[in-house]
């Protein structure tokens, strides 16, 4: 489904507006506006998150991820196991991809741990809103 700019505008208002919205909402505005796909296509992202799902709960014996998805130039994506890959190239790209990854969500982590400090009331609303204008969460 492509999503109009105006209705990823209104989910964003509506988030930014109320403290939460249910997906079950989401789901809802994306079918009233957004474009509709053929059914070809939903079947085909359907078992593209399912094949993800099924490859990522390949763990080793100690519960760590086992294989590795490469993105190819075509869109495709290729599994591969850490412990066989041997093109340095792919393993280059594919490490920057999941630090870039690792940064965003320790950065969402520490401002989740920021809006908990405020709400046990063990900084104020000043400090709070001026640690989320400079990202002083990052410091935590």
């Amino acid at each position: 489904v492509r999503i109009p700019k105006e209705v990823k505008e209104r989910i964003e208002r509506k988030l930014k507006r109320k403290a939460g919205v249910r997906r079950s909402e989401i789901v809802r505005l994306l079918l009233l506006y957004g474009e509709p796909t053929d059914a070809k296509t939903l079947m085909e992202r359907d078992l593209n998150r399912t094949a993800q799902r099924l490859v990522a709960g390949i763990r080793d014996k100690h519960g760590d991820r086992e294989v590795l998805a490469i993105e190819q130039q075509d869109g495709d994506v290729e599994y591969a196991l850490i412990s066989k890959a041997d093109n340095l190239d792919k393993l280059s790209v594919t490490h920057d991809s999941l630090t870039k990854r690792a940064v965003g969500i320790k950065a969402t982590a520490a401002k989740v741990l920021w809006r908990i400090r405020y709400l046990s009331r063990q900084i104020d609303a000043k400090e709070y809103r001026d640690g989320l204008k400079n990202r002083r969460y990052l410091e935590i």
